[in-house]
């Protein structure tokens, strides 16, 4: 059972959305956010940074260690308030090798150098701060039934997130009913790589833990454990984009002939199942063209945006659909993996906000 750690003050002035982690002025907790594409000398230094700037918001009392529990967050998104239950999994029963089943599985296909990367960065820090997001499987919304804020201990307040304190033993309870039938029985549904890399790390650890001995905060990860089947949460397909180098025609010409599709202006609608196949086959399509030709890949949650992007000349857009969630655990049976960003939880993120230690004991 995790003891997390909190601001004791300002909370707003604290919290930080990952997409928000490397603008000027975002939240104190942007500070432990390890950015993309750093070379080995800037690493370092980026190691060192976050390192630094952690024991400091433990040395000055910044944070605040709460007991051993859960913390029952409400945030508030486009659909309504969307329930959470931020605690820990279990990285001995977590996997993202492919054909490998697992308790806590991989929700899709991991990028290993990140991954690694990230998991350098735990080896020499104090705490984790993730933007994890876990699902589970409760269609009849039997483990949150009882939870009721107004008696449960306020911890944080933002005009769209809440945040109450579970004790351990109810948090014990909460954990069981979360807990479905078959394998898997949590998926990963976003911040794959964060957690990845913390199964990276552990298994390090543990090969220089002395013998009988098992549990070390290296064995868990910070997670928000979120119901699939609660009306607020919904799948969204994440649509591609690529800037080409100078061509966008090139890119269009090359996607009608490999893929059935019809295309409006820059936009490519592809005339294929919205399943795990079209996604991967899009994706092989698109690497194999900005291998050959250059280009810059990124992945575009809403449509809106997705064609606000294609005011540019230069950029083509792939519109995806996305799969029924009823059929997401099923799909992953027998240890498959989704390609990439195969799904969205939507533009509503998880906030880097509560800490748990994980340096030492």
């Amino acid at each position: 059972m995790p003891r997390l750690l909190l601001p004791r003050e300002d909370f707003e002035g604290w919290v930080c959305p990952p997409s928000e982690a490397e603008e000027l002025g975002a939240g104190r907790a942007s500070r432990f956010y390890f950015p993309r594409g750093l070379d080995a000398e800037e690493a370092e230094k980026k190691i060192a940074a976050i390192r630094s700037e952690m024991y400091r918001a433990l040395e000055e009392d910044v944070v605040s260690k709460l007991e051993r529990g859960f913390v029952y967050v409400e945030r508030q998104t486009a659909r309504g308030v969307r329930r959470g239950v931020v605690g820990t999994i279990d990285l001995e029963r977590y996997s993202f090798a492919k054909g490998e089943e697992s308790l806590v599985r991989a929700g899709e296909a991991i990028s290993v150098p990140r991954a690694k990367a990230l998991a350098a960065v735990r080896r020499k820090v104090p705490l984790e701060c993730t933007s994890a997001v876990v699902l589970y499987r409760d269609k009849r919304r039997k483990a949150l039934k009882w939870v009721r804020p107004d008696e449960l201990e306020l911890l944080y307040e933002t005009p769209d997130l809440k945040g109450y304190f579970i004790e351990a033993e109810r948090a014990a309870v909460l954990a069981e009913e979360m807990h479905g039938r078959g394998e898997p029985a949590f998926l990963v549904a976003e911040g794959n790589d964060e957690v990845a890399a913390a199964k990276l790390h552990w298994d390090t650890v543990k090969k220089g833990l002395r013998p009988g001995r098992t549990m070390h905060p290296a064995r868990f990860v910070l997670v928000e454990f979120v119901n699939l089947f609660d009306d607020e949460v919904e799948l969204e397909p994440v649509h591609r984009l690529v800037k080409t180098e100078d061509d966008a025609a090139a890119l269009l010409d090359y996607l009608g002939r490999n893929v059935k599709c019809r295309r409006e202006g820059n936009l490519v609608l592809p005339d294929r199942p919205a399943d795990p196949a079209t996604i991967a086959r899009v994706d092989e399509l698109l690497a194999t063209y900005c291998g050959s030709n250059g280009g810059k890949r990124e992945y575009v949650v809403g449509e809106e945006r997705l064609r606000e992007k294609l005011s540019a000349p230069e950029c083509v857009g792939v519109r995806l659909g996305c799969f029924d969630k009823g059929d997401l655990f099923p799909y992953f049976k027998g240890g498959k993996t989704l390609p990439r960003r195969a799904f969205s939880l939507g533009a509503e993120e998880r906030y880097y906000c509560e800490c748990r230690e994980v340096g030492y004991d």
